[in-house]
């Protein structure tokens, strides 16, 4: 998929109804030391019952890192193992004192045995650094009639080639410079000299209403940003009433067996069918028309299953809907999924659900 030629594209964080502590849940003071630092992290469960852990890291070495990966390990009241999860870094290769934020969605509040406490560590490898041939321009920040705050800007590709798998990343910090929310564009890729524009949304009001500064990052297979990062400090502009919460909103993707089984650390085994699910909620007081993609990509972002769903969503309802798959590979996969209007023409009506699993 490319970026088109003038339309904004429109990314919004994974809708956070409101922001509620883990429940009994003692986070680390600190995560382990390596190559790759945890800066800052925080965590919440949405309306729906799932814990998330969002926070940003730094490459602390003399070196380029690449491979990025932030481990989740959970403990039960014992202080035994529970489970763990993982996410790589939305900016796959981070030079030296480079920033990226991260997101770890995973658990669901009534996971047996119940959490309380977890702690965050890093593994990365020594990796080649990229040209710095993206551009990022910011255009303007505001808050629009409900309260969610938006951020607007450009990117231009000043490289010789296309620039694959491109995504903006943002991370929004209060006064006391916590981190109260992540945001990322869906990747695409953008043709060589070529530029467009961005739009990404905090829909949670309360976490909007605490933003004072941000970063920007910007990253592609090809290419890096020219700067390491663009820091803006809360410059409020007027406010618009163009776009408001997602009509239709996804749970975090679960992978199970056959049998409904929660597979352990998202490890799935070649040759055997896994299901991959999510549950839609209809926001809206009239029933809605979807069209519903799930994707499988591999290490490289590369599409290689994608299955298309339409159907009718009723007024305030919800449901679940999932995928099978078999995995002939080894390896490291993403599960990503959408809600479109349709396929011509199509409106995004709902937040971007990813999840990470290793096929062994």
């Amino acid at each position: 998929m490319k970026f088109s030629s003038d339309k904004p594209i429109l990314v919004i964080l994974t809708a956070l109804v409101f922001l509620i502590p883990l429940s009994l849940m003692t986070p680390s003071s600190s995560a382990e030391s390596g190559n790759i630092s945890i800066l800052s992290y925080s965590d919440f469960t949405d309306n729906i019952g799932y814990q998330h852990i969002i926070g940003e890291i730094q490459n602390n070495s003399t070196t380029t890192q690449s491979d990025i990966k932030i481990v989740a390990t959970f403990y039960d009241s014992s202080n035994q193992f529970a489970t763990s999860s993982y996410i790589y870094s939305e900016i796959q290769t981070l030079r030296p004192g480079e920033k990226s934020p991260f997101e770890i969605t995973d658990l669901n509040r009534d996971h047996i045995p119940p959490i309380i406490s977890y702690k965050l560590s890093t593994t990365s490898s020594a990796g080649a650094s990229k040209p710095a041939e993206l551009k990022l321009t910011l255009s303007k920040t505001f808050k629009d009639e409900p309260g969610h705050y938006h951020v607007t800007g450009e990117v231009l590709n000043q490289g010789n080639g296309t620039a694959k798998v491109l995504k903006v990343v943002s991370v929004f910090k209060d006064s006391n410079k916590k981190i109260v929310a992540v945001a990322f564009s869906q990747p695409m890729d953008l043709d060589a000299g070529k530029s467009q524009k961005f739009e990404l949304v905090v829909s949670n009001i309360e976490a909007s209403s605490r933003i004072i500064t941000l970063t920007l990052n910007v990253d592609s297979r090809e290419y890096s940003m020219i700067n390491d990062e663009l820091a803006v400090s809360n410059q409020i502009d007027t406010p618009s009433s163009s776009v408001g919460n997602f009509t239709i909103t996804l749970s975090p993707i679960s992978v199970t067996d056959m049998d409904g089984n929660i597979l352990v650390g998202n490890n799935v085994t070649r040759n055997t069918i896994a299901i991959m699910s999510t549950t839609m909620k209809n926001n809206i007081g009239t029933a809605q028309p979807f069209v519903v993609v799930l994707e499988i990509r591999d290490k490289d972002q590369v599409t290689t299953y994608i299955q298309f769903q339409k159907g009718s969503l009723a007024s305030n309802s919800q449901t679940e809907i999932g995928i099978s798959w078999l995995p002939d590979n080894s390896g490291h996969f993403t599960i990503r999924a959408i809600i479109l209007s349709q396929l011509k023409n199509p409106e995004i009506l709902s937040n971007v659900e990813e999840k990470t699993i290793d096929s062994v």
